[in-house]
């Protein structure tokens, strides 16, 4: 407890003193919101859409231009409703007029250059701000609080840190891991030695927590059953995959603890988690709506705080459905469910390793790739197939394949198909991991 209060009343704001983020001032403000009624919420936006508007058109060209245009005074925008005088964006429009989202005003901001994964085959580089990214790390702090995790707990993270061999964790990220005590642990692969690690981990420091990866945390925990270990945990969150019910039941089964599921999008600045009732709630500082104002449809947002490169009604892609009467679990933000767009994919070997999409996911995202597929083309066989993006090399290649050796074993046969024919799914997403 007393590093608790140290960490929340001391560090943490000495900490966003120094690198320009915002998450004393955030965890603070989730706390405030909880209080507030639906109503009350949707003021408080209001008076955030203003704000980002009249930024949008004083120093982004692409709003400068479009609301000229089309006549479109900041003022005249006063609510979530209003947005929906802006186009809809989608990766490919943001890729292809990438400078004229860039705020004159760049400089003010603390900000950093982010990545999308590229589920739909198009990866999309963008950028945002320290304050933005404080606001879904203090949320999902609050959120873990309602359910029994105090900050500063230590808890094993199963993510992608540091997969490409040879590179190590830096900058905020590793001070902000070292702060707040979380262990980080890849999660490329789980096969026998690094689920003996994470549980070697959770033992050694008494853990109650773990964050992932669904499908890793769901690997760790079929580990667990499968050699009738005995450990339990306070809390599961899974990320970045679909929480399959199947996955769900094994977590509890294994960890004897509750799951919380959240769901995200970065570049639209979407945050929320799974409440005990079914529902998704929504981060304050986002608003959304569906395709065209169906119950059911595609979820297109906005992120209200992220003045580094706004994007006012980004298309996700993912289809929700929409359930806007206030949730009996007594949060009033608003709520959605049936998520349609994610995946839950593993590849199994023969040679016992597991890889996960997303850990790849990452990889891809930081080379000059347009589009990728993982294939099991045989027991120890993986096709990886490529759309080249400018400044591919050989030495990329060689990235892959040491990512891959490392992951998936010096065993299995790799090869490379660079002619490869992408097609999406009917949603608009492509899978990236395929069982042939």
């Amino acid at each position: 407890m007393i590093y608790q209060n140290l960490l929340l009343n001391l560090i943490l704001p000495a900490a966003d003193m120094a690198a320009g983020t915002r998450y004393k001032y955030y965890l603070k403000l989730f706390r405030d919101l909880s209080k507030f009624s639906r109503e009350d919420i949707e003021k408080w936006q209001n008076e955030k859409i203003k704000k980002l508007v009249r930024h949008c058109y004083e120093n982004v060209p692409f709003y400068t231009e479009f609301m000229r245009d089309n006549n479109i005074r900041p003022e005249d925008i006063k609510n979530a409703e209003d947005l929906k005088v802006f186009p809809v964006l989608t990766k490919e429009f943001i890729k292809e007029n990438f400078e004229k989202f860039i705020p004159s005003n760049l400089t003010e901001y603390r900000y950093k250059t982010a990545a999308t994964g590229g589920s739909t085959g198009v990866p999309m580089k963008y950028y945002v701000s320290y304050k933005a990214q404080s606001a879904i790390w203090a949320k999902r702090i609050f959120v873990l609080s309602k359910f029994g995790y105090s900050f500063g707990d230590r808890y094993l993270a199963l993510g992608s840190s540091s997969i490409i061999p040879g590179s190590k964790e830096k900058g905020a990220s590793k001070y902000f891991h070292k702060l707040t005590r979380v262990i980080p642990l890849n999660a490329a692969s789980m096969n026998k030695d690094n689920c003996e690690t994470a549980l070697a981990i959770i033992r050694k420091y008494k853990l109650k927590m773990i964050y992932g990866y669904a499908s890793s945390v769901y690997l760790l925990a079929k580990y667990v059953l499968d050699n009738s270990i005995d450990i339990k945990l306070k809390i599961c969150m899974t990320t970045s995959e679909k929480l399959t019910e199947h996955y769900e039941s094994t977590i509890k089964k294994a960890f004897g603890c509750t799951v919380i599921d959240e769901y995200g999008d970065r570049e639209a600045g979407i945050y929320s988690y799974k409440c005990p009732e079914g529902l998704f709630h929504m981060i304050e500082t986002c608003v959304f709506y569906t395709e065209n104002d169906q119950k059911r449809g595609e979820i297109t947002a906005t992120n209200l705080v992220n003045f580094a490169m706004p994007f006012i009604n980004f298309n996700v892609k993912d289809v929700i459905t929409l359930h806007d009467s206030i949730c009996s679990c007594g949060s009033n933000t608003r709520t959605f469910k049936d998520i349609l767009g994610r995946s839950s994919e593993v590849i199994e070997l023969s040679n016992g390793n597991v890889i996960t999409g997303p850990a790849f996911t990452i990889l891809f995202s930081k080379l000059p790739v347009k589009t990728y597929q993982i294939a099991k083309t045989g027991d120890k066989e993986l096709e990886i197939r490529i759309e080249k993006g400018e400044g591919f090399t050989d030495e990329t290649e060689n990235t892959i394949i040491n990512s891959f050796v490392k992951y998936a074993g010096k065993e299995i046969d790799l090869k490379f198909n660079y002619k490869y024919e992408f097609k999406l799914l009917p949603s608009g997403k492509r899978n990236y991991f395929v069982n042939s």
